[in-house]
């Protein structure tokens, strides 16, 4: 298995090439993904982080938003993970969850001087379980403060409302996306 690398790029930086490369993993592991629907979500992101191998070929990619449709206030900031995903062959790998962690602390240390919340849609439990490696408050928690859990639940809602004003089902803390051919959530891949 080759090596990865993981590089954090502002998405003003990436060639056509690369965004080609990134559209193609996407369409390999996941039902449904359209160029227009990949470039529009792309187009939202200030950051991408790639995980390239040692023949710079993209093996995986994460995006993040700062602050998506006006989000943050003068007292917090929003970060936003978009698509992520990694090639299946390097799967296990742990490059992808250093370079999430350094891609965070750079864009942590724009505004040092506010609360920072992570505001994350997962399809699937695997993401899930490195919640409690990294935060000590999240939600939704199965142990946890009761009311530190309603507070993060009204943020959630707050975030999701302005984040995704359409497709946020209130009160449920799901968003639903449909797309032409079917949700974007069906994969081949078993998550």
């Amino acid at each position: 298995m080759k090596n990865l690398k993981y590089k954090h790029l502002s998405c003003n930086n990436l060639d056509k090439d690369t965004i080609s490369s990134m559209l193609i993993l996407m369409q390999d592991n996941y039902s449904n993904i359209t160029e227009k629907q990949f470039l529009q979500d792309l187009s939202t992101k200030q950051f991408v982080g790639l995980l390239c191998d040692e023949d710079n070929k993209v093996r995986g990619f994460t995006t993040y938003a700062v602050n998506p449709n006006q989000s943050g206030t003068e007292n917090y900031s929003v970060l936003f993970s978009g698509d992520t995903i990694i090639s299946p062959e390097f799967w296990g790998t742990i490059e992808l969850i250093r370079g999430w962690c350094f891609s965070v602390a750079q864009i942590m240390k724009t505004d040092p001087n506010k609360t920072w919340y992570w505001f994350l849609l997962s399809k699937g439990h695997r993401t899930f379980m490195y919640l409690p490696l990294f935060f000590e408050q999240y939600y939704p928690q199965i142990e946890g403060n009761i009311k530190q859990q309603a507070d993060l639940f009204n943020l959630m809602e707050t975030l999701a409302v302005k984040i995704y004003p359409k497709l946020y089902q209130a009160g449920t803390g799901i968003i639903r996306f449909p797309y032409e051919g079917g949700d974007r959530k069906s994969t081949r891949l078993n998550s």
